[in-house]
């Protein structure tokens, strides 16, 4: 039977709430699928309503309560020369974040638009509702295969929200906008909020009704956008309240929101100073600022305005990152130079041709050597994302040399999540056309590059080692051991998944008591006294390895406990109990029914296949790779599949 597909509103569980930095092997489209059941579909949508009953009766105190907190789990990725640490928040919270915003999503955007800031990527909801093939039907699945596709597509490359009037900083800096203000104008200046998302103090927002303590407790009881968001970001974090989770999309959200209103008060400051917009344009993607004017007093003045704001909601300006602009200087000034190699890569990736290897590995380490720490990055990224488009266009055996050497190049010059996402789909387009050719040619730079690969952070290269597994490549010994020793060390349930995933792939059956006594040693962390297992960090083992199939029955059975251990406290704690107390705190039902729910998505089995259901797809292969998952570049740009299910539509916003 064939059934249509029309976007839900619970789309926001895939599209907002997991962070770009995920391996495929992890996904929500399990729970999305068990969610838009049609038994579970008006249970959520009870939920929903009851969530939003609580926020309007209940008092503020008791709102947070400590059922809906969760503990998210969190992994360092790359960033430049440092790293950045991003949060996989609970399905408990995602499911939080979805109620958050049907509650409060518009009024948000509303009060974003009200406040006339200086944002260039402001949100706006998404109008078009269905996903749309290239004859612009509506798209239609018609067996289960075909819809987990279509659901791993919208989870890698979904968005819920579109931004304009541009949707990332490269895209401002190519725009026609951006060279009118540099004509108006013959000075720029561009600065940043130092470590803005782990800065953000959660009680600013509450701040933004007013800074005096008395005239904000007036507003403490009565329900408000500010209030929510401050007690929604502690919960969905453990209850810290310095900084807020980095990598769900909502969190931009949410700080643009913030920085709205801190844009709206420079606003006003320049009023008062008698600068108008005649004198000055500034313009703000996220936290990077660009200050533009005729007068270099106006943009310090402008530059000490927004210190003084940003120092009430305790944020500052990076001073490391203040850069000047003349009219003739750029800060895509990289991107000619870069352009000069990019242009010419398909001769230089051509076997035997004119130009090759040798001649890339000259004229980029010239171009590297001549150019600043920070602009190497973006020269990297650019000529990688170059690869990647030729590779498409233009893939056969007489390139697949020359263009894999150039790609590992590239990647072990800048190992980062985005630029691992960029050489695999290279190496998947070449897969298909010659794969023994590919393996040697993979084998030899492993050992060539094998001090730069899988280095630092597991995060960013945890799909590469699967893909090598996939493709059936043994490591160099010290390199296996190396890499083992990194993921170990860790201590993630999420990055050890992959390395038993990678290490059943390669049939080693002597890792397999090794790994088996770690997921015991860790699953024993989790106290049978805290009968919710959300709150606990250690909890991810139980939750994560729950459709483990490469588990013997003691240790599946010893999480099964757990995990009913836990439904069973929640479907008690759940039952009717109407106006009870306990020491003072009204027991919240829909945070408590939620993370039942959600225990049950854990503890029975699929209805179709029968199979245990989970967030790790544990037969993670090939298949995947070529099939299932889709590639995509830090502004969600799909690297689809030629003559796969997904690339005979698209998204349609």
């Amino acid at each position: 039977m064939v059934t249509k597909f029309t976007r839900q509103p619970m789309d926001y569980l895939l599209t907002e709430t997991l962070p770009l930095e995920k391996a495929g092997y992890f996904t929500f489209s399990g729970l999305y699928s068990f969610l838009t059941d049609a038994d579970n579909k008006s249970l959520i949508a009870q939920y929903g309503r009851e969530y939003q009953e609580e926020i309007n009766v209940l008092k503020t105190n008791e709102k947070l309560g400590n059922i809906w907190v969760t503990s998210p789990m969190q992994v360092k990725t790359r960033l430049r020369d440092g790293f950045r640490i991003i949060s996989i928040i609970s399905p408990v919270s995602a499911i939080d974040a979805m109620f958050f915003n049907a509650a409060f999503g518009n009024e948000m955007l509303s009060i974003i638009k009200e406040n006339r800031g200086f944002g260039a990527r402001i949100p706006y909801k998404t109008s078009a509702l269905r996903y749309k093939n290239s004859e612009n039907q509506v798209v239609t699945y018609s067996d289960s295969q075909e819809k987990q596709q279509l659901l791993f597509s919208l989870e890698s490359s979904g968005r819920f929200y579109q931004h304009l009037p541009v949707k990332s900083l490269p895209a401002f800096t190519d725009s026609t906008f951006y060279l009118r203000l540099r004509d108006r104008f013959t000075k720029m200046q561009s600065i940043d909020i130092e470590n803005y998302f782990n800065s953000i103090y959660t009680h600013s927002f509450s701040w933004l009704i007013s800074r005096n303590y008395v005239e904000r407790m007036k507003f403490k009881n009565i329900p408000s956008v500010y209030n929510e968001i401050d007690l929604f970001l502690e919960r969905i974090n453990e209850k810290k309240t310095n900084g807020i989770v980095v990598g769900p999309e909502f969190s931009r959200l949410i700080s643009e929101f913030l920085l709205s209103h801190i844009d709206a008060l420079v606003r006003e400051k320049l009023l008062a100073e008698s600068i108008g917009r005649r004198d000055y344009e500034v313009v703000r993607i996220i936290d990077d600022i660009y200050i533009f004017s005729n007068e270099d007093t106006v943009i310090s003045k402008i530059t000490e305005i927004y210190k003084e704001c940003l120092s009430q909601f305790q944020l500052k300006i990076g001073t490391k990152k203040v850069k000047i602009y003349d009219k003739y200087k750029s800060p895509v000034a990289w991107l000619s130079k870069t352009k000069k190699i990019s242009d010419s890569m398909a001769e230089l990736c051509k076997d035997g041709g004119r130009w090759g290897y040798k001649d890339y590995r000259m004229k980029v380490d010239e171009l590297f050597d001549s150019s600043e720490r920070s602009d190497v990055f973006r020269e990297l990224s650019y000529l990688l994302s170059t690869l990647v488009t030729l590779t498409e266009r233009e893939a056969k055996v007489e390139i697949l040399e020359n263009t894999v050497y150039i790609a590992f190049h590239l990647y072990s010059e800048y190992p980062s999540f985005v630029q691992c996402r960029k050489l695999i789909r290279i190496l998947n387009i070449f897969e298909k056309i010659d794969s023994q050719k590919l393996k040697k040619v993979i084998s030899s730079l492993l050992e060539r590059f094998q001090n730069d690969l899988f280095k630092e952070y597991p995060t960013d290269w945890i799909e590469l080692l699967l893909l090598t597994g996939n493709l059936g490549i043994e490591l160099d010994v010290e390199l296996y051991e190396d890499i083992k020793k990194r993921i170990e060390d860790e201590e993630n349930a999420y990055l050890y998944a992959g390395w038993i995933i990678y290490v059943n792939k390669m049939g080693y059956v002597e890792e397999k008591e090794i790994y088996k006594k770690n997921v015991k040693k860790n699953i024993a962390k989790v106290s049978n006294e805290d009968k919710d297992i959300f709150k606990s960090d250690s909890a991810w083992w139980v939750i994560l390895f729950v459709n483990c199939n490469f588990l013997d029955d003691k240790i599946k059975k010893a999480i099964t406990k757990k995990l009913t251990d836990s439904k069973n406290y929640f479907s008690k704690k759940n039952e009717p109990k109407p106006n009870h107390k306990s020491n003072g705190e009204v027991k919240i039902k829909t945070s408590g029914k939620v993370k039942e729910l959600v225990l049950r998505y854990l503890l029975e089995k699929d209805k179709e296949s029968g199979k245990d259901r989970g967030f790790i797809e544990w037969g993670f292969s090939q298949e995947d790779y070529n099939k299932k998952f889709y590639y995509y570049t830090r502004d969600r740009t799909v690297f689809g599949n030629a003559n796969e299910l997904v690339s005979q539509f698209k998204l349609s916003y």
